[in-house]
């Protein structure tokens, strides 16, 4: 049952169903929706738990899904789905990965074939970045022109996710608290908890190994790290997008930087070698003064000439 507000939904995170009344996307047409997930929400997990019911959802109604991973920083929607790890969207939109490449296919359940997933992939330096990234508006516009229904999942607080919001048709937000009376988001739906959830499970194995003596010590911050959808084939291709590989000048000339130390010291050895030969008479080099003939042999009679002293 929905709250007074008919936009907003309490979610058991224990179950994560998805509310009845929550309106579906309309046939082929395509479209994207932002599922823009709290901190508190996914680090408890359901966050990524109704994600990936919505997602399995809609594809049992005959709609063509994909989920995305866009939490570049922790990857949290990766333990809600079977496969989830390796390439994706960094790999994609950074590096020049294939979607066909980076997309994998949920399993297929009883009463239909599965979504399809992409997760984040690999790790970059500054995730906040890949939000701005032209291929990355390209990657959503491609999905939703193709008829697709993209389920794009952003962590809330992140830097940068702004501008994507705003190519989104609508926004989902998952927040631990309910809202205040009377409220009236922006949002077209708001989902909150409605109970004590269950653990995230990557952060429950890691506290059941924690030593009794250390539950005491504080917390340390969390390092930054359908049908069926059409043929892979058919999914945004990134030679279409644009190319952020390196120029090849200047491949060209981080390869020269490689080389300059080595030319530098075959180039002191082949002077100093010159020079040395000069000052022996091997070679005349202009303007290089050197030990004429007579001077030479003159010292070395004097050594044969030298009187020698009687004991």
């Amino acid at each position: 049952m929905s709250s007074p507000n008919s936009n907003v939904f309490p979610v058991d995170p224990l179950t994560c169903r998805v509310p009845e009344e929550l309106g579906r996307p309309q046939g082929d047409s395509g479209e994207v929706v932002i599922l823009l997930a709290e901190e508190e929400s996914r680090r408890q997990g359901w966050a990524g738990r109704i994600s990936v019911a919505l997602a399995r959802r809609w594809s049992e109604e005959e709609l063509k899904v994909l989920l995305a991973d866009g939490d570049f920083h922790d990857a949290t929607l990766r333990p809600w789905v079977e496969g989830g790890g390796g390439e994706g969207l960094t790999d994609s939109i950074l590096y020049g990965a294939s979607f066909a490449r980076i997309t994998h296919a949920e399993s297929e359940t009883e009463e239909g074939s599965g979504f399809h997933f992409a997760p984040a992939g690999s790790p970059v330096a500054d995730p906040h970045e890949i939000y701005s990234h032209p291929r990355f508006t390209g990657f959503i516009s491609t999905i939703r022109e193709s008829g697709s229904v993209l389920l794009l999942y952003l962590p809330a607080e992140s830097r940068g996710v702004g501008a994507v919001i705003k190519a989104g048709d609508r926004v989902f937000r998952f927040s631990d608290a309910p809202p205040e009376a009377g409220w009236d988001g922006p949002e077209a739906a708001l989902f909150h908890s409605s109970a004590t959830p269950e653990p995230h499970p990557q952060r429950a194995e890691a506290e059941s190994d924690t030593p009794p003596e250390a539950d005491a010590a504080p917390e340390a911050d969390t390092a930054p790290e359908a049908d069926t959808l059409p043929d892979t084939d058919t999914l945004p291709d990134t030679d279409a997008l644009p190319d952020t590989d390196t120029p090849p000048e200047m491949a060209a000339v981080a390869t020269r930087g490689r080389w300059t130390p080595w030319l530098l010291l075959l180039l002191l050895i082949l002077v100093g070698g010159a020079l040395a030969a000069a000052w022996l008479g091997y070679i005349t080099i202009p303007g290089f003064p050197r030990p004429t003939t007579t001077a030479v042999l003159g010292s070395v009679s004097s050594l044969g000439t030298a009187p020698v002293r009687s004991g």
